[in-house]
């Protein structure tokens, strides 16, 4: 199994590979699709990796909000289907990091109600998520794009664990 420091190698090199690819791929060449595709494949491998459920380099990364990843590092086991599936793993991660954010903005508008009497404070939450639920709907190309770049990431740290592996028993 690779080192952290080599999961990062990889999923820069790979990230830079990518442009070639996309250019042969892409059926329109819109800039902003492979930019959105690449920053996930990145925050996938960088910030969301499978090794989330250990005290790895990726989870060192969150600083003080490594306490978000506590329920996570404490129900999935390390290198299931569910931290290293190939689909699975990656989405299961965006939803719960996506759930942890939502959970964290309702928390901080109740804090804000309490103290600062703010009237509307669900309102604000509201119109959050209509206007991004509006912009995806507007937009699915690039969220494609982004769920692509999601995934990918997630599939070349598992690949990696692998080829790591099958190297050591073959070795």
């Amino acid at each position: 199994m690779p080192s952290g420091k080599t999961h990062d190698r990889l999923t820069f090199v790979t990230a830079a590979a990518s442009l070639p690819v996309w250019l042969v791929v892409s059926p329109q060449h819109n800039v902003v699709n492979y930019l959105c595709g690449v920053g996930a494949y990145l925050f996938s491998g960088f910030w969301l990796s499978d090794d989330l459920d250990t005290d790895s380099l990726c989870y060192k990364r969150w600083g003080l909000f490594k306490f978000l990843w506590w329920p996570y590092r404490t129900f999935v086991p390390h290198r299931s289907c569910l931290s290293h599936g190939p689909v699975i793993g990656p989405l299961l991660r965006v939803a719960y990091f996506a759930a942890a954010v939502w959970i964290s903005a309702r928390c901080a508008a109740l804090v804000i109600n309490k103290y600062f009497l703010v009237e509307d404070r669900m309102g604000i939450l509201q119109h959050a998520r209509m206007s991004v639920s509006g912009w995806i709907v507007q937009h699915p190309a690039v969220v494609i794009a982004a769920v692509v770049g999601l995934i990918l990431g997630g599939l070349t740290h598992s690949a990696a664990d692998a080829l790591g592996s099958f190297w050591k028993r073959v070795w």
